[in-house]
């Protein structure tokens, strides 16, 4: 039932079909096409389709990350239940972005279906201008090399929860 995802067209397709006339439409996706793509032509990205929802399957090093794309929470929570029927190999993870009130029903759906709470993180923002007395010291900022990526990415990985924290 799990497929390899191989292109964009074929996750924008199943876009498409679920979100047209969908009136409760939801997902848990927020990766752009460009993302997709890159995940699909790695080989780490696979998917479990079914009438009404999309579900995509991103292996990492310790965990699977669990996208959802959904016409309506009926048809994502008959997803999920085909995807507990399998075995996979490292644990799923999820994450459910917004307000608590709005993901509390995707929240519950999750929980029926045997996933439990693991971490609750809440993203911070200031408004308003940026002290403009300090100054501001001079930095050169490149792109990391692939040797400079590893190493940083070895150095953070130690650090990080693999289960709630994801190197971008």
């Amino acid at each position: 039932m799990i497929e390899q995802l191989i292109s964009t067209t074929q996750y924008e397709d199943a876009l498409k079909r679920l979100k047209t006339g969908a009136k409760a439409f939801t997902t848990s996706c927020y990766a752009t096409p460009k993302q997709i793509g890159e995940w699909a032509e790695s080989g780490v990205l696979s998917s479990l389709s079914t009438a009404g929802a999309l579900l995509l399957l991103r292996s990492s090093h310790h965990v699977t990350h669990l996208l959802h794309i959904a016409a309506d929470r009926q048809s994502l929570s008959e997803a999920l239940l085909v995807l507990a029927e399998l075995t996979l190999a490292k644990p799923i993870v999820v994450d459910l972005v917004g307000k608590p009130t709005d993901v509390e029903q995707i929240t519950d759906i999750y929980s029926s279906r045997g996933f439990s709470s693991y971490k609750e993180l809440i993203r911070m923002v200031r408004f308003g201008a940026a002290n403009s007395a300090l100054p501001s010291p001079v930095i050169r900022v490149h792109r990391a090399t692939w040797v400079e990526a590893t190493k940083v990415q070895a150095f953070l990985e130690p650090l990080l929860d693999p289960l709630a924290e994801q190197i971008p």
